[in-house]
């Protein structure tokens, strides 16, 4: 099938695990891959990574990237493991290689997403919950760019993501540290690779506002 801003390698992986019932029935595409590929398309993006609520069988994992070696193209892999999220790298002969990752995920959506081919994946206001999610526990430019483009489109800002945040993860995060890792935007140097129009500066502002107008209600 044909595919937005997949690279190729990504569209070989993609077609091939589609066509596999313990990733249909049981995993999620999400993550910025599937937010520019299903919605956006808005950047480029690298890695393609698969949520599931269930158990991660690696086992079937290995065998399943084994049986679709040709199809796929790669000459090796290497896997990682940590704490439920089981990590593989393809290896391409051009050099080229690609993450892969495969997470239990135990947050169940908040909102039914769609579909690319026979793949399940997230829904845009799910996406979002878990960018603000990474804003407020890593320092990615990625995040906040994908955030930021976001939020026009699902018609909120980032308090009504926050709020859906708590459902999802079950808290709310102190209004003193949502300001700290908001303000960490003015930090980056990198950004990822952008396919449409894109006002950094604009991006830095709109998240300082929101973090001063939070941290106005610290001190009321």
């Amino acid at each position: 099938m044909g595919y937005n801003i997949l690279t190729p390698h990504q569209s070989q992986v993609v077609d091939a695990i589609q066509q596999r019932d313990e990733i249909i029935q049981w995993y999620t595409f999400t993550g910025g891959t599937a937010l520019s590929e299903v919605y956006l398309q808005h950047r480029l993006s690298e890695d393609l990574d698969f949520f599931t609520q269930s158990q991660v069988m690696d086992h079937k994992i290995n065998a399943l990237i084994d049986e679709a070696k040709t199809e796929i193209g790669y000459e090796s892999y290497e896997k990682r493991v940590y704490s439920g999220l089981y990590m593989y790298t393809l290896i391409f002969s051009d050099g080229d290689r690609l993450k892969l990752d495969f997470n239990e995920y135990d947050f169940p959506p908040v909102e039914h997403g769609t579909k690319l081919g026979k793949l399940s994946v997230d829904s845009l206001f799910d996406i979002a919950i878990n960018k603000l999610e990474a804003i407020l526990s890593r320092s990615k430019s990625r995040d906040f760019v994908d955030l930021y483009m976001m939020l026009p489109v699902i018609g909120c800002d980032i308090d009504q993501v926050r709020m859906r945040l708590a459902d999802k993860f079950s808290g709310i995060r102190d209004d003193t540290e949502v300001v700290r890792h908001l303000t960490k935007v003015v930090d980056f140097s990198d950004y990822p690779t952008m396919l449409v129009s894109f006002d950094r500066q604009a991006m830095i502002d709109f998240y300082l506002k929101e973090a001063k107008k939070i941290g106005e209600r610290i001190f009321r």
